[in-house]
This record gives C-alpha cells, structure tokens and sequence, in this order.
C-alpha cells in the first residue's frame, strides 16, 4: 500500500461519549499503513470536547466555523430541534469546503466519510460529492435494533392496564420489561423520536454500517440485524482516558468529602481504564453507558449497574440478563436506589457463590473481546477489509 492511498474524513456528534469511540476507531484507521484521517468539527465543539491525549500525532483535526441556520439567531432558544438545525447547517456548509480544499491541496482525494449514525444526512453530503458513506453507531445492536422496531410501528408498547403490561417482545432479543428500554420511548418530544428514527432512514444506501460491538457479544440480534443490512462489527473500541468535569462536584450532597474522608477519595480525574485493570478492582459500579459497560466488560470488571436514561437501561438488561456479568440495584418506590441496596448488591458480587460466577463470565467476555480485536478476528477483519476495499477504488 502506497502512503497516501486511503483518505478518510470523520465527522462525529459533539458529546463526549459519541465523540469517543469515533475517535478510537479511527485511532484504529489511522495506525494502518498509509492512511489519512481527518476530524472534522465545529469550532464551537472543538472548544468543549476533549480529544484524548495521544491522537493528535495519529488523526488530524479541521475545524469549519458555527452557522447560524436562517431564521435563527442569539435569541433562539436552544433545544433539540434549534441545535441540530444549526449542526446541520454548519456541516452542509463546511463540510463540502474541507472536501474542496484537501482535493485543491494535491494529496489523495478523500474517498469515504465516516459519520455517526445520529447524522444520516451526512450520507448526502457525501454522496454529492461522489464519496461512500460509512455509518457509525456508538450504542449497542440490541437498542439500536429497539429504536427500530418501535419507531417503525413493528411493536407497540404495552399501556399500564393491559394483560401483558409492562413485558414486551422482539425478535432474537430476551423479554423486556418497560423498565429496560431506553428511557428515550418515554419521552414525548417529537424532536428525540425523530433523532433516533432517523438513525435508520437512509440506512438501505449506507455503503458501510458499523457498530461499536462484537460479534460474539450479539450473536443473536446480528443476525437479525443481517438479515436486514449488511451490519459489521468493529468494537470494542475503548477510549484511553475519562474526564469528569468539575462542574459537577455541585451535585455531591454537602460536607460529602469530610464525610468519606476516611473511606474514600474524590478526585477530579481518574484513569478509568488503569483502574479497572488493576487485579485489586473486584467489581465496578457503573451508570452503565455503553462506553463504560465495554470498558468493564473488555477488562473483565463484574459490575453493579445503576442505570439513568438514554441506552443505559437495556444496557443493563443485557449486562445482567443476557451476559451475566453484574447485578442492578432495586429502587425504592421514590426511584431511589438507597445504599442498604447497594451495600447488599457489593456483598453478592464480592463475597457470594454469584459473584464468583459473574467473575467467571467476565473473564470469558474480556478473552472474546480481545479475540475481535486481535489479528484474524472478527473486528479486526472488518478494519482490514474496509481499508483494503477503499485503497482498490
């Protein structure tokens, strides 16, 4: 392979937990033999989002300045519809000028843009300039195949007095209680309905479809899945550092530190993965979002999940249910999940015959993991076989 045979854009959606695993993934790219690939944000997101130390060298970064959509301005308030109305006028217009000046620039044009899933329309932008399309999606199979099924009609939730209330089925998954679906279904704006709709609304002309998982992991939904789009696998991508931002220390309830001084640390920034793969680690408690339930799992963490909104429940639901490798707190009937529950749930994973097993399976999943990733596995092959395809075009 020449140095200068494959040119990849990368477009992300500016949140943090989005914007890292389209970085590995193209950490991933980048490391191969004659590979280009460049980032493109706003310069507002570039200002807030933090790109993990180490890629700089690996990825490079264009910055394309913020539109203001027609009609809108600094009055307008911002919400979900006034946000992405804005992002896609900002890439529409920015995105097609990164592409004119790489070509202007004599280097190898680009020949795909790799965009998360959350952004279809990007696909066109794309197209238009006669590039493939390569599809991105950060959540799991199992809740990306939910969000299908329900906005397309295929199942219709289940109301408090019916006879099945509060079970619901679909194929190649286990039985869901209302309780495990992404807390997004509950939602009535139109807005967040749409988003996740639209992941799938031009999924049927998307030259690539990647997700942030592996095979051995979901079986059973990929096969579904393939039945329908010619799904790959290319996880676990596990970003290498985690932030959390000081803003946030408002939310801890007074004198908490002087309270745990004794028992615990609060620090502003943690290694997460160093932690998780220190042998003195026996279980991690988790929100569950599915970069940190891949994290724990591809390390062989048992968890303890306490899940909140968006993917986390089902997340959880499979975390518990499906690979058996961690436990959910029960909440009280205020929702809260109180720490009698959470001190017991430390005692099943730590000190009971279950927490032993659930170690045991967590060791299996981290080995199948690095199975994926390693040469002639199933992620691996992927990578292999999307860089190959594109430096023959």
């Amino acid at each position: 392979m020449s140095s200068e045979s494959v040119n990849i854009l990368a477009v992300p959606f500016p949140v943090q937990g989005r914007l890292n695993p389209m970085v590995q993934f193209c950490t991933h790219l980048a490391t191969k033999g004659g590979v280009k690939v460049t980032l493109v944000l706003t310069e507002s997101a570039s200002k807030s989002l933090q790109i993990p130390t180490g890629t700089a060298s690996l990825i490079e970064v264009e910055l394309i300045p913020d539109v203001i959509p027609e009609g809108g301005g600094a009055d307008t308030p911002q919400n979900t519809e006034t946000t992405f109305a804005q992002f896609q006028a900002t890439f529409s217009q920015g995105l097609p000028q990164v592409i004119e000046k790489q070509k202007a620039s004599g280097g190898i044009t680009p020949k795909v843009v790799l965009y998360d899933s959350i952004l279809p329309w990007i696909l066109g932008l794309a197209k238009g300039f006669g590039l493939q399309g390569a599809a991105l999606f950060t959540q799991p199979c199992c809740v990306c195949a939910v969000y299908y099924h329900i906005f397309h009609g295929d199942v219709e939730i289940p109301s408090e007095n019916s006879p099945n209330a509060g079970v619901l089925s679909f194929p190649a998954m286990p039985l869901m209680g209302t309780n495990d679906l992404p807390c997004n279904f509950n939602d009535d704006s139109q807005q967040v309905q749409s988003l996740l709709t639209n992941q799938f609304l031009n999924i049927d002309q998307v030259d690539w479809i990647f997700f942030n998982s592996f095979d051995k992991l979901e079986e059973k939904i990929l096969k579904w899945m393939r039945s329908k789009w010619a799904v790959k696998t290319i996880g676990p991508l596990v970003p290498s550092l985690w932030v959390v931002r000081e803003s946030e220390e408002t939310k801890l309830p007074k004198d908490f530190k002087s309270k745990i001084s004794e028992k615990g640390l609060v620090v502003k920034w943690c290694p997460q993965l160093q932690v998780l793969s220190h042998g003195a680690i026996a279980c991690f408690m988790t929100h569950c979002g599915w970069n940190s339930a891949l994290e724990a799992l591809t390390l062989g963490v048992p968890m303890i999940v306490v899940p909140q909104w968006a993917d986390q429940p089902m997340n959880a639901k499979y975390v518990v249910d499906v690979w058996e490798i961690g436990v959910r707190p029960k909440a009280n009937q205020k929702g809260i999940v109180t720490k009698i529950e959470i001190q017991a749930c430390i005692h099943e994973v730590m000190e009971e015959e279950k927490g032993k097993r659930l170690k045991r399976n967590a060791v299996k999943w981290k080995g199948l993991a690095e199975e994926a990733l390693l040469e002639g596995g199933s992620s691996h092959s992927t990578i292999e076989h999307f860089i190959s395809h594109l430096s023959s075009i």
